[in-house]
């Protein structure tokens, strides 16, 4: 079951993918795909994107290599059940 939340709750969860994304100079989007890639061996991101320069950003997620500690920061952030709504930002 989803536990309900006030809209906006998901703010400091972003912040926080926010801090680990300057930590390695990289964007939120690449370190949300990049982490995306590091949960198996066969996982496929598909990001969307409006804007083509966003394409070679993205396709550089695949090669940025993050740590133990910050994989389990992130999979604190992003624990199933936690995100809802129409807007998480």
């Amino acid at each position: 079951m989803i536990e309900k939340r006030p809209l906006g709750q998901d703010r400091p969860r972003v912040r926080a993918l926010g801090c680990g994304a300057m930590e390695l100079a990289v964007t939120p989007a690449q370190l949300a795909l990049a982490w995306l890639l590091h949960q198996a061996a066969d996982a496929v991101a598909i990001p969307g994107t409006r804007r083509p320069e966003r394409i070679d950003e993205s396709a550089q997620a695949a090669g940025i290599r993050l740590s133990a500690e910050l994989l389990r920061r992130i999979d604190a952030l992003a624990r199933p059940g936690l995100a809802e709504g129409a807007t998480l930002v």
